[in-house]
Parts: C-alpha cells; sequence; structure tokens
C-alpha cells in the first residue's frame, strides 16, 4: 500500500490542490487519509482509480512531467503514469 502526498497527487493527476480540495468535499475524489497530526496523503491505488474512471480529465494529467517523487521511486511514478495514461490512446 503506497501513499501519496499532495504534491505527488497534484503531479499525477494534474488538478491543482483547490480543484482536488473541491472535488473531495463533492464526494468526487477519493478522501485523503489522515497519517498524523499534520500530516495527510491518499493511497496510491484510489488515485489510479479515479483517474481511469475520468478520461475526459487525462489531459491535464499529461501538462506535467514534473514527478514530486523522490528517490528510486521517481523513474517508477513517471513509469505508471505513463501506462495508465497510455491506456487511453
Amino acid at each position: 500500500m503506497n501513499f501519496l502526498r499532495l504534491r505527488q497527487v497534484v503531479s499525477v493527476t494534474g488538478l491543482s490542490r483547490m480543484t482536488i480540495w473541491r472535488l473531495e468535499q463533492a464526494g468526487e475524489f477519493p478522501r485523503r487519509r489522515q497519517l498524523g497530526p499534520r500530516s495527510v496523503a491518499w493511497l496510491e491505488c484510489d488515485v489510479e482509480r479515479w483517474m481511469v474512471s475520468h478520461p475526459d480529465l487525462r489531459r491535464g494529467a499529461l501538462r506535467s512531467d514534473h514527478c514530486f517523487v523522490s528517490g528510486a521511486n521517481v523513474s517508477t511514478a513517471v513509469t505508471r503514469r505513463k501506462n495508465v495514461l497510455a491506456f487511453y490512446y
């Protein structure tokens, strides 16, 4: 089970922080999970499932080539994102 922090969710989805918050409040985006008193994250599988179920927003995800995942997971995260998006083309 992998968690995505806000910067990672923004990078992967191409949505702004405010759009993510609004969609989450409307029940149209996966809920964030409380990791600690001042720390939240989203389950990676929930975000990926949401992306697959919202192909109309896939163009937004292609705008950013920057991934905020650190260390060895950078290439893995970018590859996963490309694989999910390539599914539609």
